[in-house]
């Protein structure tokens, strides 16, 4: 049996609450501490954070929030 490989679902810019649209361009304005917006350039992604967002988390992270049953913590619980 081949392993597989964990892949995480990735973020997406349309979806954050600090993308913003004026017209046609996009700004992000998710910076700490920086009154200005940043404006995407034409090279950044459409839909995936670019490398300079301040919101991506690199590299992804894998968050369990809950378990389906008791026999799935107990073994989580085990594992840890």
């Amino acid at each position: 049996m081949a392993k597989q490989k964990c892949t995480f679902p990735g973020q997406n810019c349309p979806s954050c609450p600090y993308h913003e649209m004026v017209g046609v361009t996009r700004y992000c304005s998710g910076f700490p501490k920086k009154r200005k917006a940043k404006r995407f350039r034409a090279s950044d992604p459409k839909y995936k954070p670019p490398k300079w967002c301040p919101r991506r988390i690199s590299p992804p992270a894998c968050r369990v929030y809950g378990f389906k049953d008791q026999e799935s913590e107990l073994a989580a619980w085990l594992l840890n």
